[in-house]
């Protein structure tokens, strides 16, 4: 009985860690669409100064980012970002 409720719970901890970390990479990709659409209009506005200093933001923030998902992810996804 012993051995069931470990593995029962085992597999609850793997499941819970996979769905959080789905949902966490998950957030972070809106995050970056999202302001990579906001970089896009400031350019087509013209605004160029203002779109490379959220554009060198957004870079440092993926070096961050990156590092973490290098933990998460399979490494040839992070190299099709780069």
């Amino acid at each position: 009985m012993k051995t069931v409720a470990f593995i029962i719970i085992s597999l609850a901890l793997i499941l819970g860690f996979c769905i959080y970390t789905t949902a966490m990479v998950e957030k972070q990709c809106n995050e970056f669409l999202s302001q990579l659409d906001e970089i896009a209009h400031m350019i087509q506005k013209n605004e160029w100064e203002t779109a490379s200093v959220e554009l060198s933001r957004e870079f440092d923030k993926w070096q961050q980012t990156r590092k973490t998902w290098h933990t998460l992810t399979d490494h040839s996804d992070i190299d099709l970002i780069d």
